[in-house]
C-alpha cells in the first residue's frame, strides 16, 4: 500500500514534518510450492512466511532536518500517520505498526532536493496477527 502525503506521522516518538508518502510492502520470505505429475509448472503455492516492509519518504530542510534523533538501526517502536481524504476532516484513519528500524538513507536530488528515507521492518505481536492495524481516527 502507498499513502501520499500522510499526516501527524510518529517513528518511535519522533514526529517527523515532511513525509511525502508512507509504503507498505510485503513479501513472501519461503515459498512451499509443489508441482503436478502431468506437466513442468507448479500446481500448488503457499507463502507461510513474509516479512512487511514499512518505508517512509520525506523532504529535509533546514527547519526539520534534526528530528530523527533517536530514531537509529535497530531500534523498536511504533509508527503511526493519519490518513484520509481531507487530513483535516473527519473520517480519516490511523495506520499503527510495531516496528524495527533496518536504515536510514538519505539521497540529494535537483528535483527532490534533500530526501531522508526511513526503512522498517513491522513486527507481529504473537505471528498470526497481521502487523499493520488500519482503524477510524477518533479526533
Amino acid at each position: 500500500m502507498l499513502w501520499l502525503n500522510p499526516t501527524e506521522v510518529v517513528v518511535l516518538g519522533v514526529a517527523l514534518g515532511g513525509v511525502s508518502s508512507v509504503a507498505v510492502d510485503r513479501f513472501a520470505t519461503r515459498t512451499a510450492e509443489e508441482h503436478g505429475d502431468l506437466g513442468p509448472h507448479v500446481v500448488f503455492v503457499d507463502a507461510p512466511e513474509q516479512r512487511v516492509t514499512v518505508k517512509i519518504r520525506r523532504r529535509v530542510n533546514e527547519l526539520n532536518a534534526g528530528a530523527v534523533s533517536g530514531v537509529e538501526v535497530g531500534a523498536q517502536g511504533e509508527v503511526s500517520f493519519r490518513v484520509g481524504a481531507a487530513m483535516s476532516d473527519r473520517g480519516g484513519r490511523v495506520v499503527r505498526a510495531q516496528v524495527v528500524v533496518r536504515g536510514v538513507d538519505h539521497a540529494l536530488s535537483e528535483r527532490d532536493g534533500f530526501v531522508q528515507t526511513i526503512s522498517m521492518v513491522a513486527v507481529s505481536s504473537d505471528g498470526a496477527v497481521d502487523p499493520i492495524t488500519e482503524e477510524e481516527d477518533a479526533s
